[in-house]
């Protein structure tokens, strides 16, 4: 991502957390803790742009051979660009932060997204 997607998307989930989506006011330190959570999730998130970069790049090369539709048989020329771009999916990894291992711990609107307490 980059550094203007990344503000803009970090803006969003900013938004969404201090709405609280129609709930009561949080308390300032339920705000503090929300605060640290986004801080702490934007840093994983900013850790993880070099991986993003080169799954971004490997996808590149490869739309183009699969966007209208795979051909009729397997072409040789798809097999490294698409293999690659799988590869490189496959490695980016997720903030442990929005893991479900740690999900229990998110605060505001975002607890419920890790389902039943």
């Amino acid at each position: 991502m980059r550094a203007p997607a990344l503000t803009l998307a970090l803006s969003a989930l900013a938004a969404g957390a201090l709405a609280g989506c129609g709930h009561s006011q949080p308390t300032p330190s339920q705000l503090a803790l929300e605060r640290e959570d986004l801080i702490a999730l934007a840093k994983a998130l900013q850790s993880r742009e070099p991986q993003v970069g080169r799954e971004l790049a490997a996808t590149k090369r490869a739309w183009p051979l699969v966007v209208n539709g795979l051909p009729m048989g397997s072409p040789q020329n798809l097999v490294g660009p698409v293999s690659a771009a799988a590869a490189s999916a496959a490695a980016v990894t997720t903030p442990a932060l929005v893991g479900e291992a740690r999900g229990y711990t998110l605060t505001g609107p975002a607890a419920s997204t890790t389902g039943p307490a």
